[in-house]
């Protein structure tokens, strides 16, 4: 495993655990506004995780073919 691979691995690990927190109290009167900008943030990161693996296996098979 790879130095890139590790961190892609904690990243994605870190995002998992920020993913399935639970709200905190402050977090439960959030209108469908407010909730809707914070799905976009967590959509926007997983896009980041995506194209970060995405990049990764491209560097790994042409690792591999080499």
């Amino acid at each position: 495993m790879d130095q890139e691979e590790v961190r892609l691995r904690a990243k994605i690990e870190a995002l998992g655990l920020k993913v399935m927190k639970v709200p905190s109290k402050s977090m439960e009167h959030l209108d469908e506004l407010e909730i809707a900008r914070e799905l976009d943030k967590l959509s926007s990161k997983l896009d980041d995780v995506d194209k970060m693996i995405s990049s990764a296996m491209v560097q790994s098979y042409k690792c591999n073919i080499c």
